[in-house]
């Protein structure tokens, strides 16, 4: 559970938001199945993905295990299968690991 006390707790629901508009392009890629969906995934790399380094870089130390969880989901969404540019985001936003925290929310 996410701790309101927390100094980053402001900064933890900035990532949430910012993972949210990754989530809807997502989203958006899955349900339009066989159209051009490179600019989709061209808006997560080239705009909300610099966006969480910079949030990490101002407000979380620029912490490495977060930069590295965003590198692999750089590679997912550049490179790989929708399947597992969704197991990136999940290790992202869903689930405690090397991330902003933003699964207590």
């Amino acid at each position: 559970m996410l701790d309101f006390e927390s100094p980053n707790t402001d900064y933890i629901f900035k990532a949430a938001a910012l993972e949210d508009r990754i989530r809807a392009l997502l989203v958006q890629i899955k349900s339009t199945p066989g159209t051009n969906q490179s600019s989709a995934r061209e808006e997560i790399v080239d705009r909300w993905i610099p966006e969480l380094r910079a949030l990490n870089r101002e407000s979380f130390g620029n912490h490495p295990g977060i930069n590295a969880t965003l590198g692999n989901l750089e590679y997912s969404v550049n490179e790989l299968s929708l399947e597992e540019c969704w197991q990136a985001f999940l290790l992202l936003a869903e689930q405690p690991g090397e991330n902003f925290g933003t699964w207590a929310i």
